[in-house]
Order: structure tokens, then C-alpha cells, then sequence
């Protein structure tokens, strides 16, 4: 990333959780911490990552 880096970029990072609450917990699903719910919940944790650059 350093090579294409500019002035003018930007990079948005953001995690989600697709909640799973009948899904029995495994590998890939387990409780993590919601904020927007302000609470434990059992589901997926996703990360998305955008690099915008003119």
C-alpha cells in the first residue's frame, strides 16, 4: 500500500456482525461484543477494507 499511497487517499476499515443466534457455536461463529447493541451477541465477525486513491 505504501507504494500507491498519495496525498489525496483515503482507507475506511470497518468490522460487522452478522448475528446467529440459532446457529450452534463452532470455529467461525462465537459471542463477540456488539456496540451498536451494546451487548454479547453469537455471530460472524466480518472485515471490510476500501483503499480509495485519485
Amino acid at each position: 500500500m505504501r507504494q500507491v499511497e498519495s496525498e489525496n487517499s483515503v482507507m475506511i476499515v470497518d468490522d460487522s456482525i452478522a448475528e446467529k443466534p440459532y446457529t450452534d457455536k463452532n470455529g467461525i461463529l462465537r459471542r463477540r461484543y456488539d456496540h451498536s447493541r451494546q451487548r454479547n451477541v453469537k455471530g460472524l465477525n466480518s472485515m471490510t477494507c476500501l483503499y480509495h486513491s485519485q
